[in-house]
């Protein structure tokens, strides 16, 4: 059965590392991979990230139950661990990489522990795969922070890059901490097709197509609940999780005085 209407809502779903460790970034294996089952067994169509841009845009449909996988970092546990589960199942995923990165150990703010970041050769491996590439910037910086110079060339040289070692086009981005505004959202329009944001929810429709809202899967640990938001929607959990995103963003904007005039992210930044 296909979408259609106001009412077609798509999951968009974020992880970081698939591994032991403290923090909302970590997934340990066995859980992910339960997650993972727990989306099968309810029936869900998990469709490549791109398929959205032509849905967003009324130009096609999707499977009523439609969830998209998305990773942030292109850190090595994707390839050992997330991947493998993702392509058992038949199913695809999009893992941002940023690029300066790329075969060195994680040194960005809030990489703690320290990973190590996939090679050129296991990106390249991994798209022959059937994953989708995306650009996570060039250092893994504040986009909104940075001066209009420097903001161009985290977005543009990200994509030169990975286009020149993939061999391939590269249409999809993701800030780093989610961290976006007019300016921002602006110029990765210029560059590619479609962006992922952290704000909690489900795409539809309306969504900004480059600031796509997703849903952070720590959220999910307790796999009850999981289970039962995929069979019965938002649920109560769902929307206080929404709230406390909404304060926490509200409060993140009164702290910094109205900065976000200056270019701070409008919504509360993900860890990565």
């Amino acid at each position: 059965m296909s979408q259609s209407g106001a009412k077609s809502r798509v999951l968009v779903l974020m992880y970081h590392s698939v591994a032991n460790g403290d923090g909302p970034t970590f997934m340990p294996r066995g859980l992910y991979e339960a997650q993972l089952d727990a989306l099968q067994d309810a029936g869900y169509h998990v469709a490549p990230l791109a398929d959205i841009e032509r849905w967003r845009n009324g130009e096609g449909e999707l499977p009523a139950k439609t969830a998209m996988l998305t990773f942030d970092d292109a850190l090595c546990d994707f390839a050992e661990a997330a991947a493998p589960a993702v392509l058992s199942r038949g199913w695809t995923a999009t893992v941002f990489a940023p690029t300066s990165w790329v075969g060195r150990h994680s040194g960005w703010r809030g990489a703690d522990p320290r990973q190590r970041v996939l090679s050129w050769a296991e990106l390249r491996s991994l798209r022959q795969s059937g994953i989708e590439i995306g650009s996570h910037a060039e250092t893994h910086r504040d986009l909104a922070k940075l001066p209009e110079e420097e903001l161009r060339a985290e977005i543009a040289n990200s994509r030169i890059r990975l286009e020149q070692e993939l061999d391939a086009p590269v249409t999809q981005f993701a800030a780093p901490y989610g961290a976006v505004n007019a300016a921002v959202r602006a110029e990765i329009a210029r560059h590619y097709r479609l962006a992922a944001g952290v704000k909690l929810g489900r795409a539809d429709r309306r969504s900004d197509l480059f600031d796509l809202p997703r849903i952070e899967m720590h959220y999910f640990r307790d796999l009850a609940l999981w289970r039962n938001f995929l069979r019965d929607g938002a649920g109560a959990y769902f929307a206080l999780r929404q709230v406390a995103r909404s304060v926490r963003a509200g409060l993140s904007r009164t702290m910094v005085g109205g900065s976000t005039r200056r270019g701070l992210a409008p919504h509360a930044a993900s860890p990565g």
